[in-house]
């Protein structure tokens, strides 16, 4: 599930469904045919891809404070985990959702149904399986939401037997990218009802519990009766989020897997933008790359204290 696949390459694909969420989130799932749909039949949960928006349109109202009045065209590609990947037939669909933060990402929400984007991936490293009988926890905040769900939902797909328990988080509702959250749903009853537990946090208690989701999961596992040794815990957030999470995993003998947020340029490891220094097993030091090492790491490489 982790390896890097060696088909990646820059494929068409075809917008199959958008679908927005208030102002600020976009849901979109994408087609692809032929060569680019055998390359991303090997995509795994926490890999990601570039996705091209230059020559996209914008759309003709932007959200407020998105404003751009010189109409720049963003010459880099965006990178995005995936929400999940799927065969239909003989295509592959890929969906992503998107925070409308900026004209690049709001050029992408305006696709219509049938627009063709470029897509350079599957790329990096995703989630490893855990170990066999292992529970896993997966914690994630913001725009961090996504990856993890993938993966819990792909353990579950391959392994029925598989315990899931998840736990999100973001600053408010609108700023939570889960669709039955966005729907006035449930989520343990809708995409998560796969998982034995699911639980949400909001900074302004507009969703879920009032406070951090790290919070929410500390508090949660202190009650569940669970050892460290069980359990593995995959996480994807804001950085203050992975590094307390993965401080509560160390004190408990858990392994956890980060998945970093990095900003990227060309997403292939050429242009060394998104250098992550690393702690080896020897004590000694070295740079990785999040785009190609990572973004998936274990926690103590890169947070060891």
């Amino acid at each position: 599930m982790s390896q890097n696949n060696n088909r990646s390459g820059v494929f068409e694909a075809s917008a199959a469904r958008i679908t927005h969420y208030g102002e600020k989130i976009c849901r979109l799932a994408f087609t692809l045919s032929g060569e680019g749909a055998k390359a991303f039949e090997l995509a795994s949960p926490g890999q990601f891809a570039q996705f091209q928006v230059e020559g996209l349109a914008l759309p003709s109202e932007l959200p407020e404070g998105l404003e751009d009045k010189a109409v720049r065209q963003p010459i880099l590609r965006r990178p995005f985990s995936f929400l999940d990947v799927y065969r239909d037939g003989e295509d592959m669909i890929v969906e992503i959702m998107c925070d409308i933060i900026g004209t690049g990402t709001a050029r992408l929400s305006a696709l219509n149904t049938g627009d063709k984007v470029s897509i350079l991936g599957p790329l990096g490293r995703g989630f490893e399986k855990p170990a066999e009988g292992r529970k896993v926890i997966g914690v994630a905040g913001g725009i961090g939401i996504p990856p993890v769900e993938h993966f819990l939902r792909q353990l579950c797909r391959d392994n029925p037997r598989q315990e899931c328990f998840a736990f999100a988080g973001a600053r408010c509702k609108a700023d939570m990218p889960i669709a039955s959250v966005q729907q006035g749903k449930d989520p343990a009853k809708e995409e998560y009802s796969f998982c034995r537990h699911f639980a949400a946090a909001t900074d302004d208690g507009s969703f879920g519990k009032n406070g951090l989701v790290t919070e929410a999961f500390e508090s949660w596992f202190a009650d569940s009766g669970l050892a460290g040794e069980e359990c593995e815990i995959a996480v994807c957030g804001p950085e203050p989020m992975l590094k307390a999470i993965a401080k509560t995993a160390h004190k408990l003998g858990i392994r956890t897997q980060v998945s970093l947020e990095k900003m990227m340029a060309c997403g292939i490891g050429v242009c060394q933008s998104c250098v992550v220094p690393v702690k080896k097993g020897d004590g000694s030091e070295e740079n990785k790359l999040c785009c190609k090492d990572g973004p998936v790491f274990d926690s103590r490489e890169v947070f060891p204290e």
